[in-house]
């Protein structure tokens, strides 16, 4: 039944019937697609991105990273960008704010400058991180 509500896009009776018979993260990304088709993305987006949220709670964190990405590269935004590094491992996150902007560089201006300020930035416990080399002053 759901690959005939599927093909119909009858979003209520899919819904419907997964509730049903347990809905799973698969349906989320169908019922998105199906939303997506209707030219409704704010509630493909609300369910593409439950579908990570159940991915990461099922162990299954790669595919939500992998999600967080293609949504990244297909809609780079600093609103993207917060939800990829969600599912970055902390380790990786250096890496991962590298490939998005690389990515952004390939769409607009203003998403490359959202991206970039979303960075946060470190500083150290070391007074040397103030520090400033002495100045010198030349007497003629």
């Amino acid at each position: 039944m759901r690959v005939i509500y599927q093909h119909q896009g009858d979003v209520k009776a899919y819904l419907d019937f997964a509730q049903g018979t347990g809905l799973t993260a698969e349906d989320c990304l169908v019922l998105a697609e199906m939303l997506m088709a209707q030219d409704k993305p704010e509630a493909a987006y609300g369910l593409a991105r439950l579908k990570r949220e159940i991915l990461m709670k099922l162990g299954r964190g790669r595919e939500a990273l992998d999600g967080a990405w293609a949504n990244y590269r297909e809609h780079p935004s600093k609103f993207s960008y917060d939800e990829l590094m969600k599912y970055v491992p902390e380790a990786e996150r250096a890496v991962w704010h590298a490939k998005a902007l690389e990515a952004a560089t390939e769409g607009d201006l203003h998403s490359v400058i959202l991206s970039c300020s979303s960075r946060p930035r470190r500083l150290t416990n070391s007074s040397s991180a103030f520090a400033r080399p002495p100045i010198e002053i030349w007497r003629h």
